[in-house]
């Protein structure tokens, strides 16, 4: 699970481990809903994305259940800062997802690496990215959940990323 505010290389980190380990990627489903309808959203648009990720994740693992391990670029969670930013507020589906978490490890990328615009990023400050990498590694700490800070240029977060991901496979 590769996890971060934006324009943290969490889509590239995913690729990168996609090929090296030869397992499927989820994509980030936010990006497809977006590109296609717009980047404009409600929040039943942001509840419409939380349905799609769940259903692209369970899809990807129906389809590839015999891989070592699936990587997913973002899930519930990124949601769960998505809404605590945008709304100021709690959405129940995502809170009973946290009880429910049973992901093996969560890599959570760093804002260590320069913010690149894309019409649909929001937050290009670098204090408002502090933030939010904050509130990621705040509700892993908070919730028990397993992770690791995945930092540097792209060769060292994957080299990191790897490293965890053996061990986890061993």
């Amino acid at each position: 699970m590769v996890i971060g505010p934006e324009s943290t290389g969490k889509s590239t980190l995913c690729m990168d481990l996609s090929s090296c380990f030869q397992i499927t990627s989820v994509p980030e489903y936010a990006r497809v809903y977006l590109e296609c309808n717009g980047a404009e959203y409600t929040y039943q648009d942001v509840l419409n994305m939380i349905h799609g990720q769940l259903e692209s994740e369970r899809n990807c693992i129906e389809e590839n259940g015999a891989d070592p391990f699936i990587i997913l670029d973002t899930n519930y969670l990124t949601y769960k800062v998505w809404i605590q930013e945008k709304y100021k507020r709690e959405e129940p589906l995502i809170e009973e997802l946290l009880k429910v978490d049973d992901n093996t490890h969560y890599l959570l990328c760093d804002v260590d690496i320069p913010w690149k615009y894309d019409p649909l990023r929001e937050h290009p400050n670098a204090k408002d990215r502090q933030r939010l990498f904050s509130a990621y590694k705040s509700i892993l700490m908070v919730n028990n959940l397993p992770f690791s800070i995945v930092k540097g240029n792209r060769q060292e977060r994957l080299e990191i990323a790897k490293n965890i991901l053996n061990k986890l496979n061993d």
